[in-house]
């Protein structure tokens, strides 16, 4: 290889490790670093939840909304979940969403997508917060704690000012408050809409 080439593969290397670095947080740090983050975009962000909860789409289940940063692109996504196949089953609907509401309040320097299942929990993603296994920070807000507790009956939950100490692989949540909370695990529950009917009577 020239000599030359090979220099500049070396720099691309090392500059990928760099910056992908900058980006991983200890569980701690991330709470802060997400904290910060939800305590100045809090007004915006409440906005888009109040938006989902006017849309037209059914109960107890899953969409996602994926925007685009630099474009003006964007999908919005609905889930079901097959409890034989232990999948999701989604298809793309592009017609149910104000996207002006989301583009003006969105932080997209942080987020560009999220999921949300209609007056239960709004999960929007991190695109730059990442634990030591590489998988992104995500800010919830749930409507009734108790209530999105039951969506989530493997996952171990920690409350504002505990001790976190969050072990590998675990899958966790943790509380900033009533609504809000933090984990890097999947937000996507996995139960079918029947089950779901059976536990998230309001």
């Amino acid at each position: 290889m020239n000599p030359m080439k090979r220099n500049n593969s070396l720099i691309l290397v090392f500059s990928l490790i760099f910056l992908s670095a900058c980006n991983i947080y200890t569980a701690n740090d991330m709470i802060d670093k997400v904290g910060e983050v939800k305590k100045i975009n809090t007004k915006n962000l409440t906005k888009i939840i109040e938006l989902t909860k006017h849309l037209d789409v059914k109960n107890y289940t899953l969409y996602s909304i994926s925007t685009s940063r630099t474009t003006d692109g964007y999908s919005f996504q609905e889930y079901t979940f097959d409890g034989e196949k232990n999948k999701f089953n989604g298809f793309v609907d592009i017609e149910r969403i104000n996207l002006n509401t989301i583009w003006d309040n969105l932080p997209n320097k942080e987020i560009t997508d999220f999921i949300f299942v209609k007056n239960i929990y709004i999960s929007f993603r991190f695109d730059h917060v990442r634990d030591e296994q590489m998988k992104y920070a995500k800010l919830i807000y749930c409507f009734k704690k108790d209530i999105f507790k039951k969506l989530f009956p493997d996952y171990n939950f920690y409350e504002k000012n505990q001790l976190v100490e969050i072990k590998a692989n675990e899958n966790w949540m943790y509380f900033y408050d009533n609504n809000w909370a933090l984990t890097t695990s999947s937000d996507m529950f996995k139960m079918t809409k029947g089950a779901c009917e059976k536990i998230l009577v309001f």
